[in-house]
């Protein structure tokens, strides 16, 4: 068992400039090179493995106990198998990571004997397999499992602990258990030898939409959450009715754009004295969730209720025979390749169609008897996402506010989570950092969904704090049971 070590707490925030120049740069920050503090991977003698199964995203990391170093980091993603169901289906997911943490782990065995460089692809696909190389063990660097066990998806999150228990037995090394949320915190901090606390962070993904305290390593205050669908959950459900697929996050934004390109065009005509009669132009005004309400939480149902009453009218219009300026004949297959070439570009080529999905899904809202233009749906989720990130924006001056009352001024944001990646939500708390003088901090773009790298980091910490569970009895939980996560009520 290895020795309990002190951690000293010590700022190094990685800080949005306030410089506009660098606003476009930054807000897309992707690049490993980017958050990483390198080292000689290849000559470290502790590592963490870290393991996360919570949801639909099977992935395995090594870090660097000593350098803070990610050594190797690699995930295969469910998103084509849960595409043509419009969400995650928990049986298939499970099945699946049965299936892939058994591949991951053969290519980390593989790379570990091979002496490769590090190499930060996030996806992994069967065909990438290296052949699997003999010699001495090469997991004897590893000093301990670190693993997601709360919360998530049960069956997802047992395959996880599954394999990190036989790890741990295999190698005589101990376990540590943890807390998802807390892992995404960490992501904003991969690779760095120090995490900057105390800060606060919005928590945007599929499955959570809250805002945390992160005051110390052991100590993480949950203070407001959502009351019902999450942020990213309800960009998944509004996919869904319009057929767009699985994730939906990233097709409803690209369709936002492109809303946002006519419009621009639209403006552009105007100025030249070409006046245009297009209504689509203009969003659609969606209500504010608990716009009157002073309480610090989120609510996403009814505006997801409020976005499908906006589909039923653009339906209705067609129906009555009342056309927008697009034939709605258009939509059948460009909309179809166009969901496609934002849902499948990380996933594996098994289906040479992968727009043949929508068509027969039997999660469909929309049928060929109703379907609506590009322009239309580009409108419809522009107005939706415009609705649901004024709401977040809503709720998180609030607490800001708050904050300045009580004379404890925010002064770090951390954004963290799958849904993070969304560029117009980072632009738009970005302009409340701004105007409340505190400092963003971003995830690059590739560690803001669900990832192994996020759980080794994290794993460091509970490892110099001394923070093992027993072996035999850790258990997951599909809900929150971390001592260092507490929701204040």
């Amino acid at each position: 068992m290895p020795t309990k070590k002190t951690n000293k707490a010590k700022q190094n925030p990685q800080q949005i400039s306030q410089n506009p120049q660098d606003l476009a740069q930054k807000l897309t920050q992707n690049s490993l090179e980017d958050s990483l503090d390198f080292a000689s991977s290849k000559a470290s003698k502790n590592l963490i493995l870290s393991i996360e199964s919570s949801c639909d995203d099977s992935s395995l990391a090594l870090t660097d106990i000593d350098t803070y170093s990610l050594i190797y980091h690699r995930k295969i993603s469910q998103e084509r198998a849960h595409n043509v169901y419009g969400g995650v289906v928990p049986e298939i997911a499970s099945r699946l990571h049965c299936e892939s943490l058994p591949l991951v782990l053969a290519d980390m065995k593989a790379f570990l004997s091979s002496g490769s460089e590090f190499s930060h692809e996030s996806d992994l696909h069967e065909n990438d397999l290296r052949e699997d190389l003999r010699g001495e063990n090469p997991f004897g660097a590893i000093r301990a499992i670190a693993i997601t066990t709360q919360p998530g998806l049960s069956v997802s999150l047992l395959q996880g602990l599954m394999m990190a228990k036989t790890l741990c037995a295999s190698l005589n090394v101990p376990i540590i258990s943890i807390n998802h949320l807390i892992g995404h915190f960490y992501s904003l901090f991969i690779g760095k030898r120090y995490a900057t606390m105390p800060m606060s962070v919005l928590l945007v993904s599929g499955g959570h939409t809250q805002i945390l305290e992160a005051n110390r390593a052991d100590e993480f205050v949950v203070v407001a959450s959502s009351k019902d669908d999450s942020f990213g959950e309800c960009f998944d459900k509004v996919a869904k009715m319009l057929n767009l697929g699985y994730p939906g996050g990233s097709i409803i934004e690209q369709y936002a754009k492109k809303h946002e390109k006519i419009a621009k065009s639209k403006e552009a005509n105007a100025k030249n004295g070409l006046n245009q009669s297009d209504d689509l132009c203009d969003l659609s005004p969606l209500p504010l969730p608990l716009k009157s309400s002073k309480e610090l939480a989120f609510s996403f149902s009814g505006l997801k209720n409020a976005t499908r009453l906006l589909i039923e009218s653009f339906l209705d219009s067609h129906a009555s025979g009342v056309k927008s300026d697009i034939k709605s004949s258009t939509r059948t297959k460009s909309s179809l390749d166009f969901a496609s070439n934002h849902t499948s570009s990380t996933a594996s080529n098994h289906n040479p169609n992968p727009a043949s999905n929508f068509a027969s899904s039997p999660a469909r809202t929309l049928d060929r008897e109703n379907i609506l233009s590009e322009r239309e749906i580009a409108h419809i989720c522009a107005s939706f996402q415009e609705a649901a990130i004024s709401h977040i924006c809503d709720k998180l001056t609030r607490y800001f506010a708050q904050k300045l009352e009580q004379n404890q001024p925010v002064q770090t944001l951390g954004i963290v989570g799958g849904a993070s990646a969304n560029l117009a939500l980072r632009s738009a708390i970005l302009d409340i950092c701004k105007r409340y003088g505190a400092n963003l901090i971003l995830a690059p773009l590739e560690f803001c969904a669900d990832n192994a790298a996020m759980i080794g980091r994290a794993g460091i910490e509970e490892y110099l704090a001394g923070n093992f569970s027993d072996t035999r009895s850790l258990e997951i939980s599909p809900r929150n049971e971390c001592p260092h996560l507490k929701i204040m009520t």
